[in-house]
């Protein structure tokens, strides 16, 4: 059982990151985000290392025998920019990061991954690729090494097996806390890959981020239906999948630490959402007691999807989700 985990940027925060690990030897990689300044990535950091920290950054990684990864995922790299332009301006960053001892590198975007499989031989595919078929799983396998599979295919059993018979490596988010087959999802990293890369653009209001937080206070099942994966569930994914991810890399590394080493002990007593990189607005209005969730995964491995006709997640929601408390600010007025 291996273990990908999130790397919020800076190198003290790697040290804590490294030292604060239970059992860093389940720990396969760490990852962090590209520099906005060059190519830019899908989600944010605390902090982007430039080149000089990544070199120091991947030495202190190797020093414990842990690999070190970059995310470019940016699921919109041309920007409208030549193409030319763009090929260069990856091509010349890909290869600084090689000569910086980096391992490998994550990206979405197909032009991206050619560009990519031309310096680096360990590159995985982002969760942003939305891969959830072997169709779309072959393409990407001809070049990558290993592929995220799309979030909310992560309870389709039938799915992960058909998809674990292929030549490559699979792996999974457990921890991601968005909604379930999320209608805003492609639209709002789109949002996120022009903030963060070189485009110097601003958002002054996120309605996806908001229309997101109010969906879950009108319907707290939808936290049920979301995708993650308990760390005491772990081993119903052992024959399919090769390695867990963990998001979370614009959180403090004290979260991280916290959140890691629950999943490498397979346990979480407390508030499921306090271990979910979700919005964190929801922690403070909702209370999931996560004990009161064993045994829903043999319900969630035979589910058809039919929600309309199960109510499954609706009863579990309305008997184990405490509502702590309700204030209008937290997400303001969502319309549209």
């Amino acid at each position: 059982m291996k273990f990908w985990i999130p790397h919020p940027g800076h190198t003290s925060g790697l040290e804590a990151l490294l030292s604060g690990i239970d059992d860093l030897g389940r720990v396969e990689a760490v990852y962090t985000g590209g520099s906005p300044d060059e190519v830019g990535t899908g989600r944010p950091n605390l902090h982007y290392p430039r080149l000089d920290e990544v070199r120091e950054q991947v030495e202190l990684a190797h020093s414990h025998d842990v690999l070190y990864d970059v995310v470019i995922n940016s699921t919109c790299p041309l920007r409208g920019e030549p193409t030319r332009r763009v090929a260069e301006r990856y091509s010349n960053y890909l290869e600084e990061l090689e000569k910086a001892g980096v391992d490998g590198v994550v990206v979405a975007d197909p032009f991206v991954l050619k560009l990519a499989a031309e310096v680096f031989d360990r590159i995985t595919v982002s969760c942003l690729a939305f891969v959830n078929t072997s169709e779309k799983a072959e393409f990407y396998a001809d070049v990558a090494t290993a592929i995220t599979v799309d979030t909310s295919f992560n309870r389709r059993f039938e799915v992960l097996e058909e998809l674990s018979r292929l030549q490559v490596e699979l792996k999974v988010i457990v921890n991601e806390g968005c909604l379930l087959d999320c209608p805003y999802r492609p639209f709002h990293f789109n949002i996120f890959s022009h903030l963060y890369g070189p485009d110097e653009v601003s958002v002054y209001d996120d309605y996806y981020y908001r229309r997101c937080i109010a969906d879950r206070l009108e319907h707290p099942e939808l936290i049920i239906k979301s995708p993650w994966i308990r760390p005491e569930d772990l081993g119903h994914y052992l024959e399919y999948v090769d390695a867990f991810k963990i998001s979370g890399r614009s959180h403090q590394v004290e979260w991280i630490v916290e959140v890691v080493n629950a999943y490498l002990e397979g346990r979480w007593d407390g508030n499921l959402l306090h271990i979910l990189d979700c919005p964190r607005e929801l922690r403070d209005v909702f209370y999931v007691p996560n004990p009161e969730l064993d045994g829903a995964i043999e319900r969630w491995k035979e589910c058809d999807f039919r929600c309309h006709e199960c109510g499954f997640c609706r009863e579990l929601a309305d008997r184990v989700v405490e509502v702590r408390e309700f204030k209008s600010t937290v997400v303001g007025e969502v319309s549209v």
